[in-house]
């Protein structure tokens, strides 16, 4: 449906700069991230953990929250094509930033819609 796309990618027309919630879910996952590189990069890889994981990191972990309330009530077909696009932009970047919201959206979404 036409609402359901515009949620889902936002708005297509260049004069309008609506996003859709996964767009805006990634930026905030992006932005949301601390920027205490030293401190939290000495922490070991761990899967996703709700009770540790980016605790510090509100904003980012909203954000995946969302996502993934997103994918598991709209379902995986109505969603995963537009996460795949979005995977492949933020992975155009070197950012180790758009790297990381990659990787917990990603996770978010195998957790949501696993089949």
């Amino acid at each position: 449906s036409p609402l359901l796309k515009f949620l889902i990618q936002g708005n297509d027309d260049n004069n309008l700069d609506q996003k859709g919630v996964l767009y805006v879910c990634a930026e905030l996952a992006i932005t949301g991230v601390d920027e205490d590189e030293e401190n939290w990069s000495e922490d070991p890889a761990s899967v996703y953990d709700t009770e540790s994981s980016w605790e510090d990191d509100h904003t980012a972990l909203y954000a995946e929250s969302l996502l993934e309330t997103f994918v598991e009530n709209l379902g995986g077909a109505s969603t995963l094509q537009s996460i795949f696009q979005l995977v492949d932009i933020l992975l155009a970047s070197p950012s180790w930033q758009n790297q990381r919201a990659v990787l917990s959206i990603l996770e978010r979404c195998l957790a949501a819609a696993p089949t």
